[in-house]
């Protein structure tokens, strides 16, 4: 700041020199011709200007720009002074000249040049006073100060004029030095903002320009009008859609609808965007030679000064590969979750097949004691009531094994959620699992209160049965090699969700594993026994239902906990 200011101000007083330098060059003619015009004083007055003069110039020419040049123009100037009171003979109105030559080195902004110029003028007034009363004489020029009168009473009047000028040009001087340091310095700060605002600014376009760069190369990018009307597309946008730039101009987006969408879709875009909020989703679009794509897009609007919205950006990316390989991935995890579900099923084969296997028996068994009591025409009629509502009972349980085996094994996904009570879900997958479990000895204590079996869920009934009946069977795996055989349902109602805790006798799971059991292909049973999907797909599933499943770490035995809502937020 400081530097700036001192190259300022030599850059005026360089300014100023060559000023003075024109100034003193401009008094010649006044000293040589037109001051001594009438008093034949014409040969002293162009030799004495044109030594000031010519003095004048050496200095500018070897010392332009310091105190002594400055010091030096002043005296010169009071010299021509001087010059023009002794040409006249000390006429009055030469004196004037004085007052405005202090005044011009107020250019300088110096205020230590104008003292000396000033000491001279009293200099010469009491010098030329002496010799005025003396009657002294130079090449025959009389030396006069005053040509009406002489006295030091006068000298003294006219130095106390050129003493206050003084003071008054010293005062303003500092002033002017002071207003000038500090225009400069305000000067300097402001140029310094200037220069580092321009450079940011310029940093700051060189970074937009390079992201344009960037989104032009990665991205399909599009403007539109408030109308909808395209106004400006990238290379991207025309490559992806076979259509020219000349083609897509003034056209709206209708030109590449595919058809997939409604009018609400739309709609809904419109309303989001006329808001003033971006709107982020999935687009799929047709090519001008028919083939789809599919487009993860953004819509932003642009705004004016005024906060307004004046048109419309939209950045969009292609994703059609990645939603073929999204397809080719929800098909495979329903051939797995199949597959998960036939060896679940194969796994309770033998258990089914003896719960058919019983009521199937007493069917039998019963259906001979009615054809032996028809042989005998015996007609019972309580007996053979007791026989048939027999039947009926055990084949309306068979009917509910093969219902459970049916929501279990079915193909089909669910895609609407029902509601269903939380006790018809246990005993679905109940239904399957009871009898393995009680054959091999492993106690099942169940939940007994009748109002959380009778809770409601909005849920997808068969992925939850699935889910109940691998956690059971993962249950019942574990305690295979236990003294202590058991497995314990329970419920706990939390208000808007519903806990369901499946515990087992087991001592848990190795910490080491904790982060893995949730993964697909995991396993930690024998080669051959499961297919380490059973978890990863409970996992999925119960996610699916905006809910939470995980293991309980602060329980002694193996507890996995369920936490799904009643209601799902879909269907509020």
């Amino acid at each position: 700041m400081e530097a700036g200011f001192n190259n300022d101000f030599e850059n005026l007083t360089l300014k100023a020199d060559r000023f003075f330098l024109l100034l003193i060059w401009a008094h010649l003619p006044f000293s040589a011709f037109i001051i001594p015009y009438y008093y034949g004083t014409w040969k002293q007055g162009l030799i004495s200007g044109l030594v000031l003069a010519i003095f004048a110039t050496i200095s500018y020419m070897f010392s332009k720009g310091t105190f002594f040049h400055r010091l030096l123009n002043g005296i010169i100037l009071i010299s021509f002074s001087i010059i023009f009171i002794t040409l006249q003979f000390g006429r009055i109105e030469m004196h004037f000249h004085i007052f405005g030559a202090l005044a011009f080195l107020l250019l300088y902004r110096d205020w230590r040049i104008i003292p000396p110029a000033a000491a001279l003028v009293a200099f010469h007034h009491a010098a030329f006073n002496y010799c005025q009363q003396y009657d002294v004489k130079v090449a025959g020029l009389p030396l006069i100060v005053f040509n009406y009168s002489s006295g030091w009473e006068i000298v003294w009047l006219h130095a106390s004029f050129v003493f206050f000028e003084c003071l008054g040009l010293v005062y303003f001087a500092i002033v002017f030095k002071r207003e000038h340091e500090i225009i400069s310095k305000s000067h300097h700060t402001l140029e310094q903002l200037v220069v580092e605002k321009t450079s940011k600014l310029q940093k700051e376009k060189q970074e937009v320009e390079a992201y344009v760069a960037a989104l032009n190369l990665a991205a399909i990018v599009a403007q539109t009008d408030l109308a909808g009307k395209i106004i400006s597309v990238n290379d991207m946008f025309c490559a992806i859609s076979g259509y020219s730039r000349d083609e897509l101009i003034g056209q709206d987006h209708r030109l590449v609808n595919s058809g997939k969408h409604d009018k609400d879709f739309f709609r809904n875009i419109w309303q989001t965007i006329l808001s003033g909020k971006s709107w982020h989703g999935d687009i799929e679009n047709k090519k001008k030679n028919g083939t789809m794509y599919s487009l993860d897009t953004t819509i932003v609007p642009i705004l004016n000064k005024e906060q307004k919205i004046e048109r419309f950006m939209a950045v969009r990316f292609d994703i059609t590969d990645r939603k073929k390989a999204e397809k080719i991935i929800i098909e495979q995890q329903l051939r797995l979750a199949n597959a998960a579900k036939l060896s679940a099923v194969g796994e309770m084969a033998g258990g089914v097949a003896h719960e058919i296997n019983n009521p199937l028996t007493v069917i039998n068994s019963n259906m001979k004691i009615f054809n032996k009591l028809l042989d005998k025409n015996d007609f019972d009629v309580p007996k053979l009531k007791q026989l048939t509502e027999t039947v009926e009972k055990m084949s309306d349980r068979i009917a509910k094994i093969i219902h459970s085996l049916r929501i279990v094994s079915r193909d089909s996904p669910e895609v609407e959620f029902n509601t269903v009570r939380l006790g018809d879900l246990f005993e679905d997958a109940l239904m399957l699992c009871r009898e393995r479990i009680a054959n091999n000895f492993v106690r099942l204590d169940l939940e007994s209160n009748s109002s959380l079996l009778d809770l409601k869920l909005e849920c997808l009934q068969n992925q939850l049965v699935q889910v109940f009946i691998n956690l059971l069977m993962n249950a019942y795996d574990a305690v295979q090699n236990q003294v202590e055989k058991w497995i314990k349902l329970s419920v706990v109602d939390k208000g808007a969700t519903v806990e369901i805790r499946i515990m087992d006798s087991g001592t848990g799971i190795s910490v080491e594993i904790h982060n893995k059991i949730f993964m697909p292909f995991f396993s930690t049973k024998d080669i051959g026994k499961g297919t380490g999907l059973g978890l990863s797909l409970a996992h999925s599933i119960v996610v699916q239902h905006g809910g939470e499943i995980y293991l309980d770490t602060t329980c002694l035995n193996t507890c996995f906990v369920l936490r799904l809502p009643k209601v799902q937020p879909s269907q509020n």
